[in-house]
């Protein structure tokens, strides 16, 4: 569940904003993954949204360890 209303989110998002992946615009970019004709675009990050809606379920589960899931948004950019 918390995954499928990240990926929902995100997929809005993308729609939305429409951001054109580094590699495309650089091709000589030395790229670590397979690129593919279909590779979504490249915001808002799917990876940095699953980890957010995660952590805002443990924060929820763990009340006694919201302010350390809080603080640790904070210290990898992904700030509430």
């Amino acid at each position: 569940m918390c995954y499928k209303t990240a990926s929902e989110a995100v997929g809005r998002g993308k729609q939305k904003f429409n951001r054109t992946r580094p590699y495309v615009l650089s091709p000589e970019l030395h790229v670590l993954k397979e690129v593919r004709p279909d590779d979504s675009s490249s915001y808002p990050s799917g990876h940095a949204a699953y980890g957010m809606a995660v952590g805002l379920l443990l924060a929820g589960m763990v009340p006694d360890m919201r302010d350390e899931f809080y603080n640790l948004f904070k210290t990898t950019d992904l700030a509430v």
